[in-house]
């Protein structure tokens, strides 16, 4: 059986700024969203038909999916205009990548049972076998370290990434 290819990422709401992303050799092209990075980073214009990239979004109309995943979604503070901004689906179509990307809406993690409901849908989108890459950098270095501290650990130690730099790799052994 084929390994499949699967890129789970969490889309933000803020209103993010253009920055470059850095790990070792790597240096992305001026982006606003650290998911066109980090495809890059993978290599993902390589992967095969079969293979995923799923952004998980919240609704709403402060939600990412309004804010970040369609284009236009902020508003200047100032001036109150609508910012002409492409929004991640249209950067990611842009791409031309292999295989489908596909966003999907998760509740925003507010209590245990949202947690729990977002974990349920993140295992409904994987098949045995998958080889994961999921990006949970978007998180912060702060949030990380005091909600996911053991598995961050777990990655330093038994893949030597650190989710706060960069995504971890889970695959079937």
């Amino acid at each position: 059986m084929m390994t499949r290819k699967v890129f789970i990422s969490f889309l933000g709401s803020t209103n993010y700024g253009e920055c470059y992303y850095v790990k070792e050799d790597f240096k992305s092209e001026k982006v606003k969203y650290i998911q066109q990075a980090t495809l890059s980073y993978l290599q993902a214009e390589s992967w095969k038909e079969d293979d995923k990239a799923y952004i998980l979004v919240t609704k709403g109309e402060e939600g990412s999916y309004q804010k970040n995943w369609l284009d236009n979604g902020h508003t200047d503070r100032k001036t109150n205009q609508i910012i002409q901004r492409k929004g991640l689906k249209s950067i990611l179509d842009e791409m031309q990548l292999p295989f489908k990307v596909e966003h999907k809406e998760i509740k925003n993690g507010n209590t245990e049972e949202e947690i729990w409901d977002i974990f349920e849908t993140v295992f409904n989108l994987l098949e045995e076998n998958d080889e994961v890459y999921i990006d949970v950098t978007h998180l912060g270095k702060e949030l990380i370290m005091s909600k996911l501290p053991e598995l961050r650990e777990l990655a330093i130690t038994f893949l030597g990434l650190d989710m706060i730099k960069e995504p971890i790799l889970i695959s079937a052994t």
